[in-house]
């Protein structure tokens, strides 16, 4: 076992904590009129050198709200004096920034992204939702800003009907509204995850094509089948999940060479085929054709 592979364990199983917020905010995102604003999750821009990136903007006629999401369970107190929460988690006591100060600098990057695009000065809102409903939230200092700004989940759509009350004014008209939300999708960043951070040795890595029912590797390739070489295990499509771990591992893009050398591939014509029958996004001409992934789409 790899020595790294207790702290990669912790931070995939942070990662995936997110990842249930995020759901658990999209359920009550739902009880938003469709037709009445866009919603963008994981929307990263930059401004001049700095790159910023929002939980989840929700785009309105009359205003842009900001969300910032927490995950976080046991007590969490807020300490308006110092900017500053404490977590109390089974005895123990963590601080962190108050996500009140990460959403205004997220609401004042988002506002210079929009003058430097020569777009309309909108209202921006923020409002941050913790997702755990047994989280216990305290305000010892009775901060308006706290009370009015902090909410779990459940409570999330009425803060959001609130402050649609406090905008009776239709700010954008249906074309700059279009407009903002192309320019979103257009100038969105996508952060490319690696394993770098962890000063993995590319050797360390397993290439090939791993089984998906019982995790053995090299999986070869039988008259347009993958076999497991362990158990006899069949599939059409593992290739897919391992091209997509080269992508997150090595370079968003990948070459027939390369492909031929991660998926241990006979010849150079199964590895065309492969290529274009995962409807991967060309660049370049013969030899220095490259593959890249589909954009993703909000």
């Amino acid at each position: 076992m790899h020595p790294k592979i207790s702290i990669i364990t912790q931070d995939l199983v942070l990662f995936k904590a997110g990842a249930r917020g995020e759901e658990e905010v999209d359920y009550y995102l739902k009880f938003l009129p469709e037709d009445e604003c866009n919603i963008f999750q994981g929307i990263r821009l930059q401004f001049k050198e700095l790159k910023f990136q929002i939980d989840t903007l929700i785009l309105f006629p009359w205003f842009i709200l900001i969300l910032e999401v927490k995950n976080y369970s046991g007590t969490v107190t807020f300490n308006s004096d110092f900017n500053q929460i404490t977590r109390t988690l089974n005895g123990r006591e963590d601080g962190f920034e108050d996500p009140i100060v990460q959403a205004k600098r997220q609401r004042y990057l988002l506002s210079c992204w929009l003058k430097e695009m020569q777009l309309p000065q909108i209202p921006i809102e923020f409002l941050v939702t913790f997702v755990k409903t047994s989280t216990i939230l305290k305000n010892p200092q009775h901060s308006p800003e706290v009370s009015s700004k902090i909410c779990l989940a459940g409570n999330l759509i009425f803060k959001i009907e609130h402050l649609k009350q406090k905008y009776s004014k239709k700010e954008l008209s249906p074309k700059i509204v279009n407009r903002l939300a192309k320019m979103l999708l257009e100038y969105h960043i996508p952060e490319t995850p690696s394993y770098h951070p962890y000063n993995i040795a590319k050797d360390d890595l397993k290439t090939g094509v791993q089984c998906p029912t019982c995790k053995a590797f090299r999986m070869f390739r039988v008259s347009g089948t993958w076999k497991c070489p362990s158990r006899g295990h069949t599939s059409k499509a593992a290739h897919y999940r391992a091209v997509n771990d080269y992508f997150l591992l090595f370079n968003p893009t990948i070459s027939n060479r390369q492909l031929q050398d991660f998926l241990h591939l006979p010849n150079q014509k199964l590895a065309t085929k492969l290529l274009v029958n995962m409807n991967l996004v060309p660049q370049g001409f013969r030899k220095d054709r490259v593959y890249s992934p589909q954009p993703f789409k909000y």
